[in-house]
């Protein structure tokens, strides 16, 4: 598929080069990768469930159901939840995965 595997937990190894994408290219089972100003990078990354009007339904691990945006508990929290994220927040995508959904 062209892309290559990632072999690393850490969020900015799955995007070296962030770019900024259009919602109508984004499909169920594409990673993406959420852009935190505070860390200055790329700090989590989760699946594409689906998508609605300008949000994402999302899968993601290390993260809390009720977590405020942009806090330490949204990247990194307790367990895997359902979230609902504006695409705005969204800084790119690998879709290498999209095929298996």
């Amino acid at each position: 598929m062209g892309i290559p595997a990632v072999r690393s937990a850490w969020a900015p190894s799955w995007f070296p080069a962030p770019n900024r994408v259009q919602i109508q290219d984004v499909s169920a089972g594409d990673v993406f990768g959420i852009f935190f100003p505070l860390k200055g990078r790329i700090a989590h990354v989760g699946f594409v469930q689906g998508k609605k009007g300008n949000f994402l339904t999302t899968i993601e691990a290390n993260t809390s159901p009720d977590a405020v945006m942009g806090s330490a508990a949204d990247r990194d929290g307790q367990g895997v939840y359902s979230r609902r994220r504006p695409f705005s927040l969204m800084s790119a995508r690998r879709n290498a995965y999209s095929r298996f959904w």
